[in-house]
């Protein structure tokens, strides 16, 4: 190729063309190593979280783990430390220890151990609601509850409202309306766990 071809170029190329592909290429490769440092920074928090969660667990749930030697170490170490700083970094340290195995069936693990204390929670909550209504809408509530749980007390549930509502009114201790809360978190408790128990027996008959 003659001097002045290729002073002039390639015939039908574009040389800005070219240089634009050159640099929409660089481009993406960069917006890959970007997003590419962006998920592993984000895979890491979320091992980080998931090692906290454990170190958070009661002591009975986090026996029932199957964690490795070095992970279980660290997490029993981490529930020593009172210091801010030194507990962030053991939690780190976790985090990097999980890095080096396959997370996902502690992550199974945990999931279980949490749904467990799923209905307990929901009563808490339900009882919650139902003790407010109780006690600001007294008989028209209690009603209500017996419909949804007939095997509900209505006369000590009356008592304990009405109790509770001359208590709040008078602006003295809530005595009756724990007592109230009580009484209707069993209620809602055992209704969930009897619930659960035929939910058990109707799958092991199909």
């Amino acid at each position: 190729m003659s001097r002045r071809r290729r002073e002039q170029g390639e015939p039908g190329v574009d040389p800005f063309a070219e240089a634009n592909a050159t640099a929409n290429r660089e481009l993406v490769d960069q917006g890959e190593e970007r997003e590419t440092r962006a998920a592993k920074k984000e895979r890491a928090w979320r091992l980080e979280k998931l090692g906290e969660a454990l170190v958070k667990l009661p002591g009975g749930k986090l026996a029932r783990l199957e964690l490795p030697d070095d992970l279980k170490a660290a997490v029993m170490e981490a529930r020593r430390i009172t210091a801010h700083g030194g507990y962030r970094r053991q939690i780190q340290f976790i985090g990097r220890i999980m890095r080096t195995i396959d997370a996902r069936p502690i992550d199974a693990q945990l999931q279980a151990l949490l749904q467990e204390d799923a209905p307990s929670s929901a009563a808490f909550k339900a009882a919650e609601r139902w003790r407010d209504r109780l006690v600001t809408e007294g008989d028209a509530a209690l009603a209500a509850l017996v419909v949804e749980q007939p095997t509900a007390d209505r006369t000590a549930l009356r008592q304990l409202a009405r109790q509770a509502a001359l208590e709040h009114s008078k602006g003295k201790a809530p005595h009756a309306s724990r007592a109230l809360f009580r009484a209707v978190h069993a209620l809602l408790r055992a209704s969930t766990a009897s619930g659960a128990a035929v939910d058990q027996q109707l799958s092991e008959d199909s």
